[in-house]
């Protein structure tokens, strides 16, 4: 074995055989001014922007117009067919008003519970009003029926 190490370096000249080349820019620093958009395009981004906003209401109002329209004539659509119901429901009551009146069938009906009709009618014709009232202003009983029982 030699003297030497095993993990040694091998030694490099310490004079490079180059010399580099640096030049050096100076710059002119940080601006102290912001950079600014120009006017023209700020105008019309704010122009864009209330054009929009115009858009976006028209837009609103006319839906909000179409749905207040759809919804009248849905209720107008319904009222129609109540009222149809309504004017059918009173057409069929009067039909069965009118049967149920007839005077041969109360007759029949009347018969069919052994009723009959009476031997002798009489009317009674009131002249005037026999309801009388009291001290207070409430209707009176017993004085409507003495004024009836004078006649």
């Amino acid at each position: 074995m030699s003297a030497q190490p095993a993990y040694s370096r091998p030694r490099y000249n310490a004079q490079p055989s180059y010399t580099p080349s640096i030049t050096v820019v100076r710059g002119k620093g940080k601006s102290q001014a912001p950079q600014t958009l120009p006017s023209v395009l700020v105008q019309a981004a704010v122009v864009a922007v209330v054009v929009f906003v115009l858009l976006a209401a028209v837009g609103f109002c006319r839906v909000t117009l179409t749905s207040a329209s759809a919804s009248a004539a849905i209720q107008a659509k319904n009222l129609d067919s109540e009222i149809y119901d309504a004017r059918t429901s009173g057409a069929d009551l009067e039909v069965l008003q009118s049967s149920l009146s007839n005077p041969s069938r109360i007759r029949i009906q009347a018969a069919s519970l052994g009723m009959v009709e009476p031997e002798v009618v009489t009317s009674i014709n009131l002249a005037g009003d026999v309801v009388t009232v009291n001290e207070q202003g409430a209707l009176s009983l017993s004085g409507s029926a003495q004024a009836l029982l004078a006649l």
